[in-house]
């Protein structure tokens, strides 16, 4: 079996490609495979990545001519990893030459199932910055891997044992944010993670999907959905569920803040399209499990149906409104 299988899904990546398949080839761990499946590439994207499979027979170049979206290629990319480890490496991203070697290490030395890498933010190659400046433990424990990976403090870029991936494969679901889904999974399944200081060269778009005011901002709702059915399916604690059930009625309440914030944006329908969805995480909220404390605070008071949310909201607003006019120093 091969040690690790390095998994990638590609689209248009040409101007990056090369960078990270050359830091592929430079891992001072030698016992690995890159997997990487092109999504329908029109910039001579998989002509790179096929040269330099051609040149070294750890690398599995194929070339998809319509395009599915990543989170889909993951997934079949997943299914031919033949790795003891797996991890996940996008094309315009890159790796410092011991991460690799880094993550086994200490997974080994630890016991735990999953390693997380050090995740840097390349916004050039001058403007380099850490994401985390929290340090952790040698290892903590699943459960609060999770509840950190909710709260944004811990990303889920690792390596990890195959048989997490068995148990909970990539969530094709939504095509943005499930991906932070299946490494949140997989911590709280792993039992115990631990982390290294092989960096992970994250590089930075200021228009990514993700970064953008568009109706795909949405599908975070969605995948927090998901999410929550992955969670009770592996009979989940209630603290964790409750921890779920607490950050998805605040980015419910951020979505519609959202919403409201950017309405010149989004057309009629996709107001309407925002708010179903809206709708739908407000009918999947269990709210015996909301801390009184929570509920009893605008903007998160309860409601069960769409338009008594969307007046208590609005209330919270206008009342917004009339304290910041009646604040002393207000002009």
């Amino acid at each position: 079996m091969t040690r690790i299988s390095i998994i990638m899904s590609v689209h248009n990546e040409a101007p990056y490609i090369r960078q990270c398949l050359d830091s592929v080839i430079a891992q001072t761990e030698k016992d690995i495979e890159l997997i990487a499946i092109d999504d329908g590439s029109t910039d001579g994207t998989f002509d790179i990545i096929n040269e330099y499979a051609l040149r070294d027979k750890r690398i599995t170049a194929i070339r998809e001519r319509t395009s599915r979206g990543q989170i889909i290629r993951r997934e079949e990319a997943r299914k031919l990893a033949k790795g003891e480890y797996i991890t996940i490496l996008d094309g315009d991203d890159f790796l410092a030459p011991d991460a690799i070697s880094s993550a086994l290490d200490r997974l080994q030395k630890t016991g735990a199932a999953s390693c997380v890498l050090e995740l840097m933010l390349y916004y050039g190659k001058d403007d380099v910055k850490r994401y985390s400046v929290e340090d952790f433990p040698e290892t903590i424990d699943g459960k609060t891997a999770f509840i950190l990976g909710l709260q944004g403090r811990l990303h889920g870029i690792c390596v990890e044992e195959r048989r997490l991936y068995d148990l909970v494969p990539f969530d094709c679901s939504c095509s943005l944010y499930s991906d932070d889904n299946t490494a949140r999974m997989h911590y709280y399944l792993a039992g115990r993670i631990c982390f290294c200081h092989g960096k992970y060269y994250y590089r930075q778009h200021r228009q990514s999907e993700t970064h953008k005011v568009t109706i795909k901002r949405f599908q975070y709702v969605l995948a927090d959905i998901s999410l929550k059915r992955e969670l009770q399916a592996h009979d989940a604690d209630t603290d964790t569920l409750r921890e779920l059930e607490i950050h998805r009625w605040k980015n419910l309440f951020a979505h519609y803040k959202l919403l409201r914030s950017n309405a010149g944006q989004f057309t009629s329908m996709e107001r309407r399209e925002a708010l179903a969805i809206i709708r739908s995480g407000l009918r999947s909220i269990d709210f015996r499990l909301l801390p009184l404390s929570l509920l009893l605070r605008p903007p998160y008071l309860p409601a069960r149906g769409i338009r008594s949310y969307i007046i208590n909201e609005e209330l919270y607003f206008a009342a917004h409104r009339i304290y910041a006019l009646l604040r002393p120093g207000h002009k």
